[in-house]
């Protein structure tokens, strides 16, 4: 039942609201309802249930992790609010730049970069201006002059003050939390969260997370997988993982590739730059070296051929530090062969040619025949026949030997 005071205010809101909304209707906006108390919750719901007599439009936001039955009134409609795709987000800056047409380059620059945050959006925007980076020129057109990364622009307008200010105070489960999140370099799933949390032993994590979302330390983004967790902007996460011991940061990733890794199967390709990730901050190279070669093969049958040669370079740097002794000539070859099917005909040729000189160093008749038949193939692309005979000749010896 609702205390007596609380009565008296609330006719008299709506006694206003009633007096002056006759011929002008009104609109509330409250953000962090969370942070309301019982009392004006009461109010708020005590106006929703006689707005029917009153002409006036209530909007709450609140966090997700917040509770919902604040309302006694059915009809209030509830959703969420995910990040915005490349059509919202393109609206939302072009409103905020107030332009006709949203200019799509820097649009889509700033929606992939913070993943369709419309919070960091609309700040980096404002630092932008504020920095002279965006202006309107002379003939009222607007000019961008951005620079080459923008997160490191956001970083450096972030305080590092302000970032030690937010974490102060925080229990010792709290950082135990934000450093397991912190390893993750990109959105993390709570089912992946749950496990690194069980292997150090932290308990009551959900509660934990809620709160650092309610901080604003970390958002919470809906995905295809459910619920995933990041921090709100690249300091803060900077911050926490540069404070991590060394050994056990190392122990972190060890735990999340193995997780990772048992993930893997069923969800391979979705999985495989964050398990690489993982494999190299804990040191296991050799591990990191199978699955990027596994994830170019896999890149190599969808067709994805740029992203196949990504994978098979980033092997290929990995071997030079692990082991050089691995036929690093055989992805050579099958790298130079993805350059030539996306029509890099000469980064193809110098693939081929480093195969050939390290298939010859390390004695490796397969990989240097196999290196010289796509060198002859690419030079007959051209037209040159010269090379491709001498290199049928080298084989052809090679199988008489």
């Amino acid at each position: 039942m609702m205390n007596m005071n609380i009565l008296k205010m609330a006719n008299r809101i709506f006694n206003f609201l009633s007096d002056f909304g006759t011929d002008r209707p009104f609109i509330l906006l409250i953000d962090n309802a969370e942070r309301l108390s019982k009392y004006e919750h009461t109010i708020i719901d005590f106006l929703t249930s006689v707005q029917k007599d009153i002409p006036i439009l209530i909007i709450c936001s609140h966090a997700p992790a917040s509770q919902e039955d604040w309302f006694t009134n059915e009809s209030i409609v509830k959703f969420q609010l995910n990040a915005f795709n490349f059509e919202e987000g393109a609206e939302f800056i072009r409103r905020m730049l107030g332009v006709k047409k949203s200019p799509i380059e820097f649009s889509a620059l700033l929606i992939k970069t913070f993943e369709g945050n419309a919070r960091r959006i609309e700040e980096m925007i404002r630092i932008l201006f504020v920095d002279n980076r965006i202006y309107v020129d002379e003939n009222r057109k607007w000019k961008f002059d951005l620079p080459r990364d923008i997160q490191l622009l956001e970083a450096s307008t972030t305080s590092e003050q302000w970032v030690s200010t937010s974490l102060k105070g925080l229990s010792d489960e709290e950082r135990k939390v934000l450093e397991a999140v912190s390893i993750f370099n990109e959105p993390v799933g709570t089912v992946i969260l749950d496990k690194v949390f069980d292997a150090f032993n932290i308990v009551s994590i959900g509660k934990v997370l809620n709160d650092m979302v309610d901080k604003g330390i970390l958002i919470q983004k809906l995905g295809d997988w459910g619920y995933s967790y990041d921090f709100s902007g690249r300091v803060m996460r900077s911050h926490i993982l540069s404070r991590i011991e060394p050994e056990r940061r190392v122990k972190y990733h060890s735990v999340a590739a193995e997780i990772l890794e048992d993930f893997y199967k069923d969800l391979g390709r979705h999985l495989s730059d964050q398990l690489i990730y993982h494999l190299i901050e804990s040191q296991q190279l050799g591990r990191a070296v199978k699955y990027c070669v596994l994830a170019a093969e896999e890149m190599t049958r969808l067709n994805i051929y740029t992203q196949a040669i990504e994978f098979y370079e980033k092997a290929l740097v990995l071997i030079d530090k692990y082991d050089p002794e691995i036929d690093a000539a055989r992805l050579l070859n099958k790298t130079g062969r993805l350059y030539r099917l996306i029509g890099r005909t000469r980064e193809a040729e110098d693939i081929f040619q480093k195969a050939l000189e390290i298939s010859k160093v390390m004695q490796n008749d397969v990989s240097c025949i196999d290196a010289s038949i796509h060198l002859a193939d690419v030079e007959v692309l051209r037209g040159e026949l010269e090379k491709p005979i001498r290199f049928s000749k080298m084989f052809l010896l090679s199988q008489k030997e």
